[in-house]
């Protein structure tokens, strides 16, 4: 080293001196080579990182740091809206249980409904499908991998500072979820017979005592007769018998005169009524009077007398009801379901319960024709499982069965008594299902649907991307506090999400999207896909494969047209700032065209020549192709269907036609 050889004879704080300069020079010259490679850094990081030029920076925005929001998927992917698609429900071999519905209900609340329903409303392979997809919220783990995306908003124009924040950090976190394992609901096969028999009677009968007192007798002389009459007082005790027990009903007295020609009145009716079981039973006792001609000569006389006492016949009315016993075996066999149990239910009534798979039950019942009364005999089956913090009842309501008795009344003579029998029939109304449908016996294997983790798929996906694009609307919307510029929002939003596109390394290829995002590193479409994923729920795209030439080599390009969103005045009143395409006359919003992320368009438009269309050039060399032209029909898609996961989501087509180009 020549700065040491000549300095070899000086004394040594020379030698100390020089050695200094050296180390000095050696340090500024390494300093130097930095230097060059940190400006060959950021001039490519400006070139494809750097914002719009001549940004609108209000002065009094303060660049302290901004809010930082932990991102949890799992909180949106619960409100997902959707709808449910009834006929995938009762289908064999269903796919999308779910409809994507933008005024749907929350995804959980329909899970829970449908996890619920009994299997008469649901196959298997639809209920583990659902099952499967809901271990997204009962059944999902936080990794301890984040990452933080730090994310500048663009002012809508250079004097009012909206939105007003200057900085904002997403912590992203790493979310795994497996399937929700689960049985089929439970359900029941059985069968059942029907009879009964009289086992016990009971009567009830009017019962009386009669006689007479106050006996007077009177006679006429006709000429050369005498006749006489006598009047009494009739004394009538009336009883109710039932079953030889004799119950006091009251008392009665009737004047009567009885002649040679008859008594008067004849025919005396007491009437009983006897309350018995809920009933008022009418049981008359009814006495009819007559009388004999007695015939006497006394000389020339001839006495005419009535007999006595009057002959009394007495009718009795008597009720016999009979005792039904009902009987209704019922032989059952439980099938699926979690440590389930069975009723057995009448009119309202559990009666009987068990956790046996395979069992018979002889329901007996009680019924006296004086009170008959509908009988109504279910059967049901439930079992409760918890699914994150919620616990559902999964029970199999097959049916009823309802015996249904109707009185009939047989009415006899038995000496002086009238006997009305009242007897029962039976009609069996049957709206019980004996059986289950046949898909409970033979369907797929539940393993064959679990072997897809529709949960993880799910939350990685829908849950991510739906997720930051319900977060990143929210922030736009909380710090816009002039309600003029809410109609930028969704320009706001292809912004922000660009950034993320941006913020992520393309030089490997992530196991999946959501891997790439949270690792922030992925190939150059993952990076990509992320602001199409994002902004697709509002915003209108259209992805192109294409290249770009680098060191005598084409590489594969993603990029992508964007509407569906107003651009502020300041942006478009200058167009250095901002080129942009419009799609039909009648189209109000703006086409952004973007290579890569949204912050490049403006370093390549420049350098579009006006003699072809299809090649973007830097500095007269090609660059990207193909670059859309005028009067290019384009289709453009609103919405993105993620593959692999059992819910529809209708993606929306249009054509454009670029009608004007700003470059």
């Amino acid at each position: 080293m020549p700065y040491v050889i000549i300095n070899t004879f000086v004394e040594e704080r020379t030698i100390f001196n020089d050695s200094y300069k050296l180390g000095t020079m050696i340090r500024n010259g390494v300093l130097f080579g930095i230097t060059i490679i940190l400006i060959d850094i950021l001039m490519i990081y400006f070139l494809i990182y750097s914002p719009f030029t001549d940004f609108p920076l209000p002065v009094y925005i303060s660049l302290s740091s901004g809010p930082i929001y932990k991102f949890d998927p799992l909180v949106y992917a619960k409100d997902f809206p959707v709808s449910i698609n009834e006929s995938s429900l009762t289908s064999s071999n269903p796919y999308y249980i779910f409809i994507y519905n933008s005024s749907g209900k929350p995804i959980e609340d329909e899970i829970l409904h449908l996890l619920s329903l009994n299997a008469s409303l649901i196959s298997p392979s639809a209920y583990w499908t659902i099952a499967n997809l809901a271990g997204f919220f009962s059944n999902y783990t936080i990794g301890k991998n984040f990452s933080v995306y730090y994310l500048t908003p663009y002012y809508y124009d250079n004097y009012s500072g909206q939105p007003n924040v200057s900085e904002i950090y997403l912590n992203i976190s790493d979310v795994y979820a497996s399937p929700f394992i689960v049985t089929y609901p439970p359900n029941d096969q059985l069968n059942y017979s029907f009879e009964y028999n009289v086992s016990n009677l009971t009567y009830v009968q009017s019962f009386a005592i009669a006689w007479l007192s106050s006996v007077e007798w009177f006679f006429t002389q006709p000429p050369r007769a005498i006749e006489w009459c006598y009047s009494a007082i009739f004394n009538v005790l009336a009883f109710v018998e039932v079953n030889g027990q004799f119950y006091y009903q009251g008392y009665t007295a009737y004047i009567i005169c009885v002649t040679v020609n008859g008594v008067s009145p004849s025919s005396i009716t007491v009437n009983i009524k006897y309350p018995f079981h809920g009933r008022v039973l009418y049981l008359p006792i009814i006495i009819n009077l007559s009388a004999g001609e007695n015939i006497a000569h006394r000389g020339n006389t001839t006495i005419f007398s009535p007999t006595f006492p009057p002959n009394v016949q007495i009718t009795y009315y008597k009720y016999t009801f009979y005792d039904y016993d009902i009987s209704l075996p019922i032989n059952i066999s439980v099938f699926n379901g979690t440590s389930p149990t069975t009723f057995i239910i009448s009119n309202n009534s559990i009666i009987y319960s068990t956790n046996a798979r395979n069992f018979s039950r002889d329901v007996q019942f009680s019924m006296w024709s004086y009170s008959p009364y509908d009988i109504n005999v279910s059967v049901a089956t439930k079992d409760i499982i918890n699914i994150g913090e919620n616990k559902l009842v999964r029970q199999w309501d097959p049916g009823y069965i309802m015996i249904v008795p109707s009185s009939y009344y047989i009415m006899r003579t038995e000496g002086n008594v009238i006997d009305i029998e009242c007897l029962l029939n039976f009609t069996i109304q049957d709206h019980i299902l004996k059986s289950p449908p046949n898909w409970v016996f033979n369907h797929v294997p539940s393993n064959y649907i679990y072997k897809n983790n529709y949960a993880n798929k799910y939350l990685q996906c829908i849950g991510y991307y739906y997720g930051l694009n319900r977060l990143l609307n929210s922030i736009i919307y909380n710090f816009t506090t002039n309600i003029t510029d809410e109609r930028y929002s969704n320009w706001e939003l292809l912004l922000l999400s660009s950034e993320i596109s941006m913020q992520m390394v393309s030089n490997s290829t992530a196991l999946n999207y959501t891997t790439a995002l949270i690792s922030k590193e992925g190939s150059e479409y993952q990076a990509f896909m992320q602001l199409v994923f994002i902004v697709s729920w509002n915003i209108w795209y259209s992805i192109y494969n294409g290249s770009y030439y680098l060191v005598n080599k084409w590489y594969s390009w993603e990029y992508g047209l964007f509407t569906g969103f107003n651009i502020p005045p300041y942006y478009l009143g200058n167009k250095t700032i901002l080129p942009y395409f419009v799609l039909n006359y009648t189209n109000t919003s703006y086409l952004l065209y973007n290579i890569g992320s949204l912050e490049i368009t403006s370093w390549f438009y420049n350098n579009i020549s006006s003699n072809d269309y299809n090649l973007l050039k830097i500095n007269n060399f090609p660059a990207f192709i193909p670059v859309p032209t005028l009067r290019e029909d384009i289709v453009f898609h609103k919405y993105y269907e993620f593959d692999g996961i059992p819910i529809f989501i209708r993606i929306i087509n249009q054509n454009f036609t670029i009608t004007y180009l700003n470059k």
